[in-house]
């Protein structure tokens, strides 16, 4: 599914301003949402995760990413959402945020990926309160699409410094033995 930024292109295609910043766009359940393209380094098809004990339910648990153990996330159940069933659109997004001094790598299992775009920086307002559903810090701002609106996710506050301690337990080596290396 493609959407087109209406604020954003010209009719020949163009940005129109050289201030926009590109973002992929994937679905949570039935929900558009967005992250900066550079925080991902890369996409891979759902495969097994392995299940850790005692995580949080967020946490589905860790994969083995070329000798590197990578948490996987479930941002459904992180914001308010209700699990969904794995198909074959179902992906893990690997992306890269600091935190601080600490540079990690998370999987994201997402329902589905819509798409890249670029968004200027006006078509972007203010994260509006979603009527506690989801945390207004874990809004960077709405992004206004043709029709549409995809809630923009700020990397930094969802990857809190708890998701990072999370995450950083699942390098525990007792599991990256469990864990094969694909």
């Amino acid at each position: 599914m493609t959407d087109n930024i209406m604020c954003d292109i010209n009719e020949d295609g163009n940005t129109k301003a050289s201030n926009s910043s590109k973002y992929l766009s994937f679905d949570l359940g039935t929900k558009a949402y967005g992250i900066p393209i550079e925080h991902v380094k890369e996409i891979m098809e759902y495969r097994e995760v392995e299940h850790v004990p005692k995580m949080p339910e967020y946490v589905i648990g860790a994969i083995n990413l070329r000798g590197s153990i990578i948490s996987v996330i479930d941002w459904s159940r992180l914001l308010g959402g209700e699990y969904q069933e794995t198909t074959n659109r179902t992906c893990i997004v690997v992306i890269e945020v600091n935190i601080g001094d600490i540079e990690v790598e998370v999987g994201v299992r997402v329902d589905s990926i819509r798409q890249v775009f670029n968004l200027r920086d006006d078509c972007i307002d203010r994260a509006p309160s979603l009527g506690g559903q989801i945390p207004t810090d874990f809004i960077y701002g709405i992004g206004k699409t043709e029709g549409n609106f995809i809630v923009l996710l700020n990397l930094e506050n969802i990857l809190s410094v708890e998701t990072i301690e999370t995450a950083l337990s699942l390098r525990n080596p007792d599991i990256s033995n469990d864990i094969t290396v694909e």
